[in-house]
């Protein structure tokens, strides 16, 4: 299911820049790519540097990515800030270390991750 969602998204728009390296293993498994991450780390309490933050931003323009993901348990100040300056999207409100709530439909691992999946696909299509 998590699959035929994200071949919705045309082949050359499978490109996400994350707010941190947490969602690796779900791009691989899913045919995305990961082209950059607004933190540079596996860790939220990192910070990115200034040099680092304008790279991102000339990769994101030069990639064409049409969208920033970050998790909904994150601070998005500065991914927010990038969507800003190259008028992209941002889905700030995917579930990574966590479930969503009771009834939310992403209340389960499989729920999750279809959840996931459809805000990726809606941003990148």
């Amino acid at each position: 299911e998590v699959q035929a969602i994200i071949d919705e998204i045309p082949a050359d728009q499978r490109k996400m820049v994350t707010n941190h390296d947490a969602f690796g293993y779900f791009a691989r498994a899913f045919g995305l790519e990961i082209v950059g991450a607004v933190i540079p780390s596996t860790s939220t309490e990192a910070e990115a540097s200034a040099q680092q933050t304008a790279e991102l931003l000339e990769l994101i323009k030069r990639e064409n990515v049409r969208a920033i993901f970050a998790e909904s348990s994150v601070n998005t100040a500065l991914a927010e800030s990038l969507a800003n300056d190259t008028g992209i999207t941002i889905v700030d409100d995917l579930y990574g270390d966590s479930l969503g709530k009771p009834g939310s439909g992403a209340d389960t691992v499989h729920g999750m991750l279809l959840a996931n999946a459809r805000k990726i696909a809606d941003a990148l299509k």
